[in-house]
Order: C-alpha cells, then sequence, then structure tokens
C-alpha cells in the first residue's frame, strides 16, 4: 500500500457522522504506530465534540482482537453485546 492510499483509508482523513457512543480500541501488543493511531483518532473525535472512549486491550493485537468481539466472555465481547441502536 502507497502513502496516499493509506491516507486515503485512514480514519484520521475521513468523515465521522455523529453517533451517540464511540469506541476506539486497540490490544495492547500493539506496536507503537497502532497505539499511536488509536489515540490520535480518539482525540481528534474528542475534539470534534463527539464523545469517545479508548480502550487498550490486553494481551491482544490487531488480529486476535477480532475473536474477542465475537466471545460474549471477553470484555471487549460484553461490551459490543449491550451496544444497542436507539
Amino acid at each position: 500500500m502507497r502513502e496516499a492510499e493509506a491516507a486515503a483509508w485512514s480514519p484520521l482523513t475521513s468523515l465521522h457522522l455523529p453517533v451517540p457512543k464511540r469506541i476506539v480500541t486497540r490490544g495492547s501488543l500493539e506496536t507503537s504506530p497502532f497505539q499511536d493511531h488509536a489515540a490520535a483518532l480518539s482525540n481528534m473525535l474528542q475534539s470534534n465534540g463527539q464523545p469517545c472512549i479508548l480502550r487498550s486491550e490486553p494481551n491482544l493485537n490487531h488480529l486476535t482482537i477480532v475473536l474477542s468481539l465475537a466471545d460474549t466472555k471477553s470484555k471487549l465481547g460484553e461490551i459490543l453485546s449491550t451496544l444497542t441502536i436507539d
């Protein structure tokens, strides 16, 4: 992926419509660029007046975190299962 392609797909350069609740999370085993990107996204959203929770999931990375979302016994899966659309 070229730099221009990465920038075009980045949440930092995308339009974010208002939503009631936004959660930005990343695994604690991620590299610094992943950690920095999540923090930057959370900061950007909050500075634009959009509520955002920034989380770090213990012992996960960007691949294993997906499995956590599907497991209602995990903290992240539990959070996902309680989200509703009003």
